[in-house]
């Protein structure tokens, strides 16, 4: 804790409610970055949680934010909340690293084998069909229905 004793309640301009419901939705998509075992969508994750903490950020360092009120209420912490004001530039930028590293991914060998294996399956896709045309003039011919 701090070197001094917590000073009373004062009004909070910041919404503690709010705050909570931010980090509840961080920690949603935390929950499906940790679980995803693709690339597209931990990529979805990540485009959802950039903006989504970038704001919360900002919102925590303003001048009327969560870390003014933490420094107002239990003052001796100024090292503790600076580290953890240091941490955000250093969340945002490890996100847009990880956003580069999927996109790198995405287009990267593994975007070339899905490639190949969509030319594959348009190729197998058109065969199929022309060999239903041939049943179906093979059959037609027989009933006499073309010729």
């Amino acid at each position: 804790m701090g070197d001094q004793e917590p000073r009373p309640a004062r009004s909070e301009p910041f919404a503690s409610g709010s705050i909570d419901n931010e980090h509840a939705a961080i920690r949603s998509i935390l929950d499906r970055m940790e679980s995803t075992v693709d690339i597209e969508p931990l990529l979805v994750e990540v485009r959802r949680l950039e903006p989504l903490l970038r704001h919360h950020f900002e919102s925590e360092e303003s001048a009327d934010g969560f870390f003014a009120m933490l420094r107002e209420r239990i003052p001796g912490n100024f090292h503790r909340l600076e580290a953890l004001e240091k941490e955000h530039g250093e969340f945002l930028q490890a996100l847009a690293d990880l956003e580069a590293a999927c996109r790198a991914c995405m287009e990267g060998p593994i975007a070339d084998v899905c490639r190949k294996a969509r030319v594959l399956t348009q190729r197998i896709r058109v065969h199929e069909a022309k060999e239903n045309e041939f049943l179906g003039d093979a059959f037609l011919n027989d009933l006499g229905g073309r010729g």
